[in-house]
């Protein structure tokens, strides 16, 4: 049977062509003889005793992958079990799959084991429910919550009862925090308990309630109120504590009506003395249980007593909701809470968790207000630490702040400068990174402004840690360093003497200007004289600026103004670069690029075009833009900035991460001028090949907003790059980015490139080829996307047509408004949008681009084309089976193809798409295509023509497709070399195919030709084995049969022996398909020589 299945294919691929080429020439009667036959595969049958085997065998085959599987699920390694999870199919060892899953640890196949449940959910699993509600819903991790709420779903559709039974369980036993809650909210959507059920159960179900209602989670008292009120049962409802039903009556809106107003008696009569009203004060509002009592009392109804020690311990979320329950409450309580603030701070100090120290920075906030001195001392001290993380820096430097507003003098105590020792001092084990010592030393200097006392220890300490960070590289800690420095310099000044000593004159005199000033002594005011006008200069300029003459480059730059761009001081460069673009955009001729000046002037701006300080870099940008737009010739600017360099320091200007947006607009605008485009002008912009260059060598390494904005820039004025083959290798690098946005500024800038013709494919391809293999098919796909959109192929919506029905008749015109209409250059390009269409899967978009295929003139078809035009229609008609009107036109294509193109080129593509070994259905239609262009009276002509493309392509199978198997391309070719040898003789045949005297094909003509080969050719496909009897010679069978027809004409005396019986009749009827039954020398010999195919019944 596997021998068979290995030949034939299995019998479930035995199935009637899907693909209808219902056109009126293809004829199965007429054209089926003229090439090699596809097997059918035989219907099995058997007797009794052979079903009976074949069922004991598949029984022991289920017990083995049983045992199997089980094995699988207890393997040592976690990769095999999820497989073995994963394979799982039924519930038939339903209790192996519960032990398994009860078991389980590992998060990833936990997961797939809850999928497994899910997907083959069954009563016979309802043992494993409370596994499922333990380690799925109630699992604190996302996905696999969702993953055990989908289970227990599936598992509420076959056992209902049991899957309740197991949630109201876990309301009351689950061990995890999550499980109680998770429980309720799941009977309260997805898996609502059943009326019998309830009418049955309701007093377990209120326990239950009742208990998750009075839990001390928030969120768990919600859930429970949540499912009280889904249920809507008496007897919950009525085992609910006195909140929860106030709360339940809220939601269900059944709160007591207002009483209604005293009924008005009559009037009093006229001159009666006016009635007294005793107006009533509303009852006081009963104030808050929490609100101003003692502290141990509110925290001992949150279940939280001394000693505080222990009561932080536990699991993470049970410590975080002890923490939070201690920070809603110590805040607004009163008492002694000296020990409960040393416990918090040792909570914070060494927890772990993140989630946790968040409520535990909290906590110390909210019990300075009850600590003692000794409290508050240690919580500064757990609090400092916490400023390294920098999620947690902001939280931290509030809750310090809290803590030093009630007792500012804790700053100096000697605990905390220990603890700034260890957390600011340079060397130390456990020193914040910058941000954090920020932090410090800002929490710091609003304490040292606050605290009344300073002792000098203390003082000098913090003297010292602050002149240690005042020259420091990182911008904010710097200034938070001086700023602290200078509110100690408020002390008495030999407290700070030596730390200010230790810094230098520049950053001392900074330090000693932030003091607050004191107040002068009265003096005479003097008039302060009037401020001299200076000249402002506009860049870049709102209008281009006309420039008659030339101007010298001395002149504008002299020796003097390049020397100072040199300086060392950073504020003299600055002022010589005010100065010379003031110079540069002022009035005046233009510049001669041929002038030395104006070569030296750019050179010594590159160095501060590419300056680290980014104050120098944005005034170094204008003045070279500025100077270039000074030259008068265009091209000469160009050729200019490519010669000093200078575009390659612009276009790394603008990717520079560190760069701020005004920076980087400036580099652009330099950019721009080194790409010959004056700011504010109308000039052409051209990227020529420098400057792609240097854009590619900027984006090589580039990352962030620098390298969005480079190449955003560069798909907009991608229409005036030419030669852009340059930028192909950087922009895959790009394209294989993980930030979103660099890889869709690089997509965008490849498809304006392309668009343009400025990139080639070629050169994508290769730069792909080069690029790492990890994300290349990734990268292709969207390369192919980008060369489909730049392909000119139009789709042009049709426009609505106008209804003549009145407005109130008018429902719209739905055919003409939706249905496309492709426009295709060529055939090439209307295949290749059917192609499109299907793997879109835009059935009105292969509708148009079919009849645009089946519009061309099929005479013009070459080989690759009518390629092409087959593959398309057989995939087309395989995708638009349903579509009359797609169908239609892809039949029309294939029956142009078979019939209209070239003969020789059309029966050489279908020999090439066999030749690639497509599926059944594929190959059936091709082989009905060739079986129609070998039919057709054209093949003949093309072969008296000597159109070889054909031929070409025999042997091209020949060579390739190897002989030990079964292969319908192998017997097409030599169907096809057959009818050509008795059309134009064994030697044109040779000849025009191009082969060898001693290739395959070459023998297989000059075997059916009557010569002796010059090599073995097997005449038959190998599983076809020679009939007793039967020679291989093919001249031998030729001469056979020649010698049957002429006993059938009457010449017997030279047929020995004579003709099988009913052969004649079989050689004089034309049309039949199928052979008489006879000898099998006749089946031999008909099946070597005929060009038609005997069909066995």
């Amino acid at each position: 049977r596997e021998q068979k299945e290995q030949r034939c294919g299995p019998q479930s691929l035995r199935t009637t062509s899907a693909v209808p080429l219902n056109t009126p020439v293809i004829d199965l009667g007429r054209a089926s003889h003229l090439f090699a036959p596809l097997r059918q595969k035989k219907h099995q049958t058997g007797t009794a005793q052979k079903i009976a085997a074949r069922d004991a065998r598949r029984k022991k085959e289920r017990a083995t992958t049983a045992k199997m599987s089980a094995e699988a699920l207890a393997a040592s390694k976690w990769q095999d079990r999820r497989e073995a999870w994963e394979s799982i199919t039924n519930a038939a060892d339903a209790e192996t799959l519960t032990t398994h899953l009860a078991k389980e640890t590992n998060g990833a196949v936990l997961d797939a084991a809850l999928d497994a449940v899910a997907r083959v959910a069954a009563p016979e699993l309802a043992p494993a429910l409370p596994y499922v509600v333990q380690k799925g819903l109630a699992n604190a991790r996302g996905a696999t919550q969702r993953r055990g709420l989908r289970a227990v779903v599936a598992l509420q559709q076959v056992a209902p009862s049991e899957t309740t039974d197991a949630l109201v369980d876990g309301i009351t036993t689950s061990k995890n925090a999550r499980g109680p809650s998770a429980c309720a909210k799941a009977l309260t959507t997805e898996c609502a308990p059943s009326t019998a059920w309830l009418s049955s159960h309701s007093d377990r179900l209120a326990t239950a309630v009742a208990k998750l209602a009075s839990a001390a989670n928030g969120d768990a008292r919600k859930a429970a109120v949540d499912l009280a009120v889904a249920v809507d049962d008496p007897v919950v409802f009525q085992k609910l504590p006195e909140n929860a039903k106030k709360a339940v009556a809220k939601l269900r809106g059944n709160t007591p009506p207002p009483p209604p107003p005293p009924e008005a008696g009559p009037p009093p009569p006229p001159g009666s003395p006016p009635k007294r009203v005793t107006i009533k004060a509303p009852p006081r509002k009963a104030p808050s249980p929490e609100k101003g009592d003692d502290l141990l009392a509110a925290l001992a109804r949150r279940n939280i007593t001394p000693p505080f020690d222990a009561a932080f311990q536990g699991k993470w979320d049970a410590r975080r909701e002890k923490l939070e329950a201690v920070a809603s409450v110590a805040r607004a309580c009163s008492g002694d809470g000296e020990a409960l603030a040393l416990a918090v701070a040792a909570a914070c100090e060494a927890e772990p968790h993140a989630a946790v120290a968040k409520a535990a920075i909290s906590a110390c906030a909210s019990v300075a207000g009850v600590a003692g001195v000794v409290g508050r001392r240690a919580l500064v001290v757990a609090l400092l630490p916490r400023l390294r993380d920098a999620k947690l820096a902001s939280q931290a430097s509030q809750a310090l702040n809290d803590v030093s507003t009630i007792q500012p003098e804790v700053v100096f105590d000697d605990a905390t400068v220990r603890a700034a020792t260890d957390a600011l001092a340079a060397g130390a084990k456990r020193r914040l990174p910058p941000q954090g010592r920020a932090c410090g030393f800002r929490w710091a200097s609003s304490a040292f402004a606050a605290s009344s006392k300073a002792p000098p220890l203390s003082t000098k300490a913090w003297a010292a840690l602050c002149a240690a960070d005042c020259s420091d590289a990182h911008g904010p800690l710097r200034a938070a360093a001086r700023d602290a420095l200078s509110a100690l310099c408020q002390r008495p000044r030999a407290d700070v003497k030596s730390a200010l000593q230790m810094l230098d004159a520049k950053t001392r005199a900074k330090v000693l200007e932030r003091k607050e000033p004191q107040k002068p002594a009265a003096a005479p005011k003097r008039k302060p004289p009037p401020p001299k006008p200076q000249e402002v200069v506009v860049w870049p300029p709102p209008h281009i600026t006309e420039r008659t003459g030339t101007i010298a480059a001395c002149d504008l730059a002299p020796t003097s103004l390049r020397a100072t761009l040199r300086a060392p001081s950073e504020q003299r460069r600055a002022k010589a670069l005010a100065e010379l673009l003031k110079r540069a955009a002022g009035p005046g001729g233009g510049l001669d690029a041929r002038e030395a000046d104006a070569d030296r002037v750019l050179r010594e701006l590159r160095p501060l075009v590419g300056d680290a300080r980014a104050s120098l870099r944005a005034p170094a940008c204008d003045c070279a833009a500025a100077w270039l737009d000074r030259v008068r010739n265009r091209d000469d600017a160009r050729k200019l900035a490519a010669k000093t360099g200078l575009v390659v320091e612009a276009a790394a200007a603008v990717v520079d991460a560190g760069a701020l947006t005004a920076y980087r607009a400036a580099a652009l605008r330099l950019l721009q001028s080194c790409c010959g485009k004056r700011c504010a002008s109308d000039d052409a912009l051209v990227i020529d090949e420098n400057g792609a260059k240097a854009m590619a060598k900027a984006l090589q390494n580039a990352s962030g907003a620098g390298a969005v904005a480079l190449l955003t820039w560069l798909a907009k004025h991608a229409d005036a790059c030419d030669i852009g083959d340059a930028l192909a290798s950087p922009l895959i690098t790009r394209l294989y980015d993980k930030a979103r946005a660099p890889k869709d500024a690089a997509l965008e800038c490849v498809t304006a490139l392309v668009q343009k013709g400025a990139l080639d494919r070629s050169a994508l391809e290769t730069a792909l080829d080069a690029a790492p293999i990890v994300g290349r098919r990734v990268v292709a796909q969207l390369l192919e996307g980008v060369f489909r959109e730049a392909s000119p192929i139009k789709v042009v919506k049709r426009v609505p047509q106008a209804s003549p029905l009145p407005a109130a008749f008018d429902f719209g015109v739905a055919d003409d408004a939706s249905t496309p209409v492709v426009e295709a250059a060529s055939p090439t390009e209307a295949f290749a949008a059917i192609e499109a269409a299907i793997d879109n899967g835009d059935r009105p978009a292969l509708r148009a681009a079919a009849a645009a295929a089946a519009a061309f003139d099929a005479s013009t078809f070459t080989r690759d084309t009518c390629g092409g035009a087959m593959r398309a229609a057989i995939a087309g008609a395989r995708f638009a089976e349903r579509d009359a009107a797609a169908r239609a036109s892809l039949d029309e294509v294939a029956r142009k193809t078979a019939l209209e193109a070239p003969r020789s080129s059309a029966i050489a593509a279908a020999l090439d798409l066999l030749r690639g070994a497509p599926d059944r259905v594929v190959a059936n239609h091709l082989a009905r295509l060739l079986t129609l262009g070998l039919r057709d009276p054209a093949w003949g002509r093309a072969l008296d023509a000597r159109k070889g493309d054909a031929l070409v392509a025999c042997a091209e199978v020949f060579d390739s497709v190897s002989a030990e198997a079964p292969s319908l391309a192998l017997d097409a070719a030599k169907t096809v070399a057959a009818s050509a040898v008795d059309r134009i003789g064994s030697d044109a045949v040779i000849a025009l195919s191009g082969a060898a005297e001693d290739s395959p094909l070459a023998c297989l003509v000059r075997a059916l030709a009557g010569a002796p080969p010059l090599m073995n050719v097997e005449t038959s496909s190998p599983e076809q084995k020679p009939l007793a009897g039967v020679s291989d010679d093919v001249a031998a069978l030729r001469r056979r049969k020649d010698a049957w027809r002429r006993g059938c004409a009457g010449e017997a005396a030279r047929t020995v022996p004579g003709p099988p019986p009913d052969i004649c009749g079989w050689f004089a009827n034309e049309e039949t398909w199928r052979a008489p039954r006879c000898v099998p020398d006749m089946w031999a010999a008909w099946c070597a020589v005929s060009r038609r195919l005997p069909f066995v019944d």
